[in-house]
């Protein structure tokens, strides 16, 4: 806690609030408390004690704000993913035909339509851990940062989704090809149980009041850790399998986005937003 002591000579700037905000933020990291020292008891003094007192919650509320605020890391995730999405749209390309005719038109859509079924998985898993992203996030009081590396590692292994997929859409039936997507799954999957472990172990988790809530929200949460853990050991069981049979690897995929969509008996989002309003 940083002491600032302030003298009655100084009870115009302190009326102020000039020079008193600056002396608050000299120290950002940690909030300030500003002490009124001197020997006189008057109405004026009064009036600078109340004074301090308002500025001493701003300071505070300042500072929780800040430390707690998520916003910023789901605005940038969310951006990442929106791009990664787009990503694989634009790789749809069919070719300017000469003599376009239906039946060249035809030809052609059933030549991408392997690229077309590797999309829909890969748009599926996004959304998948785009919507435990979201609700990891909404359930936090504050962040670290750790959590915001691990965050970054996250969205570098979604980022390479697209180009895993357009492989997969080009040799789906290659073993190799098979491999590399299950690894890039399981990556992406294991950083998200990872971050679910890391707000768990150091209490960045919303603690209620309420226990009907808090029970809830440690439920979720050990849900949304347990679901990413088990399709992580999945996908990592898919990668062997595929030079057995790629078809094995793709029952692998399946088996995860099943597990995720598996009702948990509570509104995740209704409790996301009333985390969010005592947040705030």
């Amino acid at each position: 806690m940083l002491i600032v002591k302030i003298s009655l000579h100084n009870l115009r700037n302190i009326l102020s609030g000039i020079e008193l905000l600056n002396l608050y933020y000299i120290h950002r990291s940690r909030p300030a408390q500003v002490l009124v020292k001197t020997r006189v008891d008057t109405p004026v003094k009064k009036r600078i004690i109340k004074v301090v007192a308002q500025l001493n919650n701003s300071a505070l509320k300042y500072h929780y704000i800040m430390q707690t605020s998520t916003s910023r890391v789901e605005t940038f995730s969310d951006g990442v993913i929106a791009i990664i999405i787009t990503i694989m749209v634009l790789q749809f390309r069919i070719p300017d035909l000469k003599n376009p005719t239906s039946l060249a038109v035809k030809e052609q859509l059933l030549k991408i339509l392997p690229h077309f079924a590797a999309y829909i998985f890969s748009f599926i898993m996004i959304g998948i851990l785009w919507v435990n992203h979201h609700h990891l996030f909404h359930l936090l009081q504050k962040t670290d940062d750790f959590l915001l590396g691990q965050n970054l590692f996250f969205l570098f292994w979604m980022s390479l989704i697209p180009f895993v997929t357009s492989i997969m859409g080009a040799n789906p039936l290659l073993p190799l090809s098979t491999a590399l997507y299950g690894i890039i799954l399981l990556m992406t999957t294991l950083m998200l149980a990872l971050m679910r472990t890391h707000t768990i172990k150091k209490g960045l988790v919303h603690t209620d009041e309420v226990r009907e809530i808090k029970i809830k929200i440690k439920k979720v949460s050990l849900k949304g850790k347990n679901q990413s853990y088990i399709g992580s050991a999945v996908y990592l069981l898919s990668v062997p399998l595929a030079f057995v049979s790629v078809y094995l690897s793709f029952i692998c995929f399946i088996i995860p986005i099943i597990l995720f969509l598996l009702p948990a008996g509570i509104d995740e989002e209704d409790l996301a937003n009333k985390v969010i309003e005592k947040n705030n």
